[in-house]
């Protein structure tokens, strides 16, 4: 095994900082997290508890991933569904791809913790499924996310990755110091995802995907690293905020 993946199994997963789904923003990275799944139709599950589970964003999944995109579309409707109604359990087991919705960060782990679904989660991107997540949806595949919904707190994430993830609205007048401060409070760098930017991690490796006015920024250690363009495949080392110490995924 290597970093927690059997051998021939490959994770991975793609963290759009921000984007519509529905008006096709972010439809290239879609069709990419689709592709990489290696499956023609794969079963594609959204998990929309950010957005409180709500119509919109079940519909433009449908929309996008279904239709255009021609998976086989289901959804964790976390938030709606009766303790022990849906079968939460068994739609993570068959489920290829992930994709989680945005809105409220807090909203959204904490409804996957009350529901007992983090460690099915974890064990279906250890087995392969490849996990994609726009705003709240990306924030939340890291050690810590931070988004700038109002008032927000970082909060403790999937843990996919050694490090933290804040996204950024595309409005977003907040700077980097609310990542700071995140990453000062747990010890850990963190990825700044600005609007329209995506950083797609595949085992120990990564890529980055910006629109010309994006950027991905790397905080923590010594050396903070910008990324404002697209980049090839290459070695995922982010510094601790804390020691200076290396990190792989």
């Amino acid at each position: 095994m290597r970093g927690g993946t059997p051998e021939g199994i490959t994770s991975q997963f793609f963290a759009i900082g921000g984007g519509d789904l529905p008006t096709r923003e972010t439809f290239e990275v879609d069709k990419m997290v689709v592709q990489s799944s290696g499956r023609a139709r794969p079963w594609t599950l959204c998990i929309t508890a950010a957005a409180n589970d709500g119509p919109d964003a079940c519909d433009s999944f449908g929309v996008i991933y279904g239709d255009a995109l021609s998976c086989r579309t289901d959804y964790l409707r976390i938030i709606k569904g009766e303790p022990g109604g849906d079968d939460f359990k068994r739609k993570i087991h068959r489920s290829e791809v992930f994709y989680f919705s945005d809105g409220s960060l807090s909203r959204l782990m904490e409804s996957l913790r009350k529901y007992d679904v983090v460690s099915d989660l974890k064990a279906a991107y250890a087995r392969g499924a490849v996990f994609a997540g726009v705003g709240a949806g990306a924030a939340c595949l890291a050690a810590f996310g931070l988004t700038d919904e109002a008032h927000s707190d970082p909060v403790e994430g999937l843990g996919l990755v050694p490090f933290g993830i804040c996204t950024k609205a595309e409005d977003s007048v907040s700077g980097d110091e609310p990542a700071q401060k995140a990453s000062a409070k747990f010890g850990k760098s963190a990825v700044v995802l600005d609007y329209m930017s995506t950083l797609h991690v595949v085992e120990h490796q990564f890529e980055v995907f910006a629109s010309p006015s994006a950027r991905v920024h790397v905080l923590g250690g010594s050396n903070p690293t910008v990324y404002t363009s697209n980049t090839e495949l290459q070695s995922l080392a982010v510094r601790s905020a804390g020691k200076g110490e290396k990190a792989r995924v």
